[in-house]
């Protein structure tokens, strides 16, 4: 066989060795969403204000669409076989939207591609998104940073800013099983920025009554 033609075919066999989510026989490309529902219930009556949520921006170390895991304390790999269906930065964008929406938090939720006028802007910052094959169980490890923007008199104020983070135990080692353990922790994320935002809104509501109580 021609060596150059033998390479790759020792690179999918290394690759395919050990605990990662990667088949050993020709690997078959799959491609995964992150998908979560909000409970029912908790809602509250929401402020007079639109919310636009840009795409999240994704640290360089996990841009693409395949699939990250760490193999130890200094190695980490992409997995071209598996892969989301879009970018994450999109994704989650769109799941933290409908979640937002749901929630009634706010008369309504946008997301970037509106030209719709919005008092609040949303940021969000996917600080880490792999597999943690280094530990037994594998663990899906996810962590958001949200930035939360009040637009007062013409220039965006930051209202409110927390990181989020999460690693969920997984079930086995198939990709599979990694992205329901990855829908497991943004579901617990989004559940309690839900309600530090809540907080947030709530405090900012009665400070803004009260500064207007004390007008002459």
């Amino acid at each position: 066989m021609n060596p150059h033609k033998l390479l790759p075919v020792l690179i999918l066999l290394a690759l395919g060795a050990g605990c990662l989510p990667i088949s050993k026989e020709t690997p078959e490309k799959r491609q995964f969403v992150l998908d979560v529902s909000r409970p029912s219930g908790d809602n509250s009556k929401p402020i007079d204000a639109v919310l636009r949520v840009n795409e999240f921006r994704l640290s360089q170390r996990y841009e693409g669409r395949g699939l990250t895991y760490r193999v130890d304390d200094l190695t980490y790999k992409s997995d071209f076989y598996n892969e989301f269906f879009i970018l994450p930065g999109q994704m989650l964008a769109e799941e933290t939207i409908q979640w937002l929406d749901e929630s009634d938090l706010f008369e309504d939720v946008v997301g970037d591609s509106l030209s719709q006028e919005a008092s609040y802007m949303l940021d969000g910052t996917i600080q880490e998104l792999y597999g943690d094959y280094s530990s037994n169980p594998a663990k899906a490890v996810l962590e958001i940073e949200f930035v939360l923007l009040k637009r007062v008199e013409g220039s965006d104020k930051v209202s409110f800013r927390k990181a989020y983070r999460q690693e969920q135990t997984a079930s086995g080692k198939s990709a599979k099983e990694l992205v329901r353990a990855w829908n497991q922790g943004l579901a617990s994320i989004l559940k309690t920025f839900e309600e530090d935002l809540r907080k947030n809104l709530d405090a900012t509501a009665v400070s803004t009554e009260n500064s207007t109580t004390r007008s002459p």
